[in-house]
């Protein structure tokens, strides 16, 4: 019951945030279209360890019950994303915490990833896509998380499902998805930043609940880390894959109607919309950098009168320290016209902030004018 009265009184906010939404979209469209073109795809150093140090750029998309609101219910906050690979204008994202708590499968049975209720949920189907005949197209995560304009970001997805390799369990029919899950092979892709090995204990592999997701029966607490599901079946079709809270993958699986497992969700982007901001570095050791350019910036001063000497307002970030979070240079900064200010944020924060200020040639002096008399040439 708490569960479907949160999802309600979301449902009710999708238009409030449709609202907001547009007013961010005017604000944002000039950074948004430079922030697309530097997403990068995860940078994978080895640790020498036998394991990997990842790095993933952020982006936000989309709102989800995240942190207590403390009044008994939750605050719908954005979802903070992994860019697991970027191609053109399109991105793989994947959800940075636990989003929700749901069985696989809502029956104990045999069943694929093509017929299983995560997959209908996650996608608003109606009874006729699952083996328990239910209906989601009134309570889905597409409808939850996202307006009809975030949704028609996200790109559709040809999924695979590819058979359970160590256990030879068949996966399935292909699926067209726009939201779906991880599949062993992608929880196993280096080039998305996670070991290779699916038996080695990735801490790129693990993820932390949100207060929402800890807030379930039988969840750890809130920023623990939890099992989350994967498409792939486990050992049989009564089965599905999925990560452990240490980042080993259990390709034997848990059963598919087991409702302590946690739901990250995946999906793909049009990164030509304007309907995502760039949120930052996460790493797979835990450390964050957060985006600067969500930092207001203020200037000592905004206008100059030209002096021949470079002309260097001071810079303040209510909350950080010069130096420590960010460092300032300037362009253009000594000759009359338009100069910049750029900061770069550094140590926890990443990104630039771009300002500008004028230098002004000076004011012509009063020049006092004498008549001389005629000579009488």
């Amino acid at each position: 019951m708490k569960r479907m009265c949160n999802r309600m009184v979301m449902k009710l906010t999708v238009c409030l945030v449709a609202v907001v939404l547009i007013v961010a979209m005017m604000l944002t469209d000039a950074w948004q279209a430079e922030a697309a073109m530097s997403l990068k795809n995860p940078i994978v150093k080895n640790k020498g360890d036998g394991g990997n140090l990842v790095a993933w750029d952020c982006v936000y998309f989309g709102h989800y019950p995240q942190s207590e609101d403390g009044q008994g219910s939750f605050l719908w906050e954005p979802i903070k994303w992994r860019v697991l690979s970027v191609e053109d204008n399109e991105a793989l994202l994947l959800a940075d915490k636990n989003l929700d708590v749901l069985p696989y499968h809502e029956a104990q049975m045999e069943v694929s990833w093509e017929r299983s209720t995560l997959r209908s949920w996650l996608n608003g189907y109606d009874n006729r896509y699952n083996a328990c005949d239910k209906d989601f197209t009134k309570d889905n995560f597409l409808d939850i998380a996202f307006t009809s304009a975030e949704q028609k970001a996200i790109k559709t997805s040809t999924r695979h499902n590819a058979d359970n390799s160590p256990f030879g369990t068949d996966g399935g029919n292909p699926t067209e998805d726009r939201a779906f899950l991880l599949s062993i092979e992608d929880a196993t892709n280096l080039s998305y930043g996670f070991h290779e090995d699916r038996l080695h204990y990735d801490d790129a592999r693990e993820a932390k609940n949100s207060e929402y997701v800890a807030s379930m029966p039988g969840m750890s607490g809130k920023d623990c880390v939890d099992f989350w599901w994967l498409s792939s079946p486990g050992s049989s079709a009564y089965f599905a894959a999925f990560v452990q809270e240490n980042g080993y993958l259990d390709a034997a699986g848990n059963t598919v109607n087991g409702n302590r497992i946690a739901v990250r969700p995946a999906l793909r982007i049009d990164l030509s919309s304007n309907l995502w901001r760039y949120a930052g570095i996460v790493c797979s050791d835990g450390t964050e950098a957060a985006y600067i350019g969500e930092k207001t910036v203020k200037l000592s001063k905004t206008s100059y009168t030209y002096s021949g000497s470079d002309c260097k307002p001071s810079v303040t970030i209510n909350g950080l320290e010069s130096g420590k979070d960010y460092i300032v240079t300037y362009k253009n900064n000594r000759s009359p016209g338009t100069a910049t200010v750029i900061v770069t944020g550094t140590g926890k924060y990443t990104g630039t902030i771009t300002k500008n200020f004028t230098i002004a040639l000076p004011a012509p002096k009063n020049l006092k004018l004498t008549t001389i008399a005629s000579s009488g040439y």
